[in-house]
């Protein structure tokens, strides 16, 4: 048996703080396919997995250091 360690979770306050801009540029990313999808877990709740938040600030460092 496997024991796996859970994903963190973030709120959207949690990336905006992450991520310093506009709450509307971040969905704008969302529906533009250029930012992680957060995940729905209740009716009126979303949530972004921080290892795919990571991720993403990643290829932004990589970006950088190639322009």
């Amino acid at each position: 048996m496997t024991e796996t360690t859970p994903r963190k979770m973030l709120t959207e306050k949690q990336v905006l703080a992450l991520v310093p801009v506009a709450r509307s540029t971040i969905w704008n990313w969302v529906r533009n396919g250029t930012f992680p999808n957060p995940k729905k877990i209740g009716p009126s709740r979303v949530v972004w997995y921080a290892d795919e938040i990571a991720a993403w600030q990643s290829t932004k460092d990589d970006a950088e250091t190639a322009a």
